[in-house]
């Protein structure tokens, strides 16, 4: 692949950690709510898509994502940047 993703057999699970030192259930330095993070990846075209999100751990601090393949992940949240599809 191009962008140097590599194709799984099968999916995996992918954790993702996201800091809340004090923990009030929002990330550091913002005002989103942890529990409205989702996971994104970019495509080869510079686009970010959604990816199936598990859900999110608030003790743990992490954000379980399924994914098939593996590339450039990110954490959003799409209540944060107004709603839409989701898309960054």
């Amino acid at each position: 692949m191009a962008s140097g993703r590599s194709q799984l057999a099968a999916p995996v699970d992918l954790y993702l950690s996201y800091s809340d030192t004090d923990g009030d259930g929002r990330v550091d330095g913002t005002g989103i709510d942890a529990t409205t993070l989702r996971g994104y990846y970019l495509s080869d075209t510079g686009v970010w898509y959604p990816v199936d999100t598990i859900g999110v751990d608030t003790v743990a601090r992490e954000v379980r994502l399924l994914t098939n393949h593996f590339t450039l992940f990110a954490l959003a949240s799409p209540a944060a940047a107004g709603g839409g599809d989701g898309a960054c």
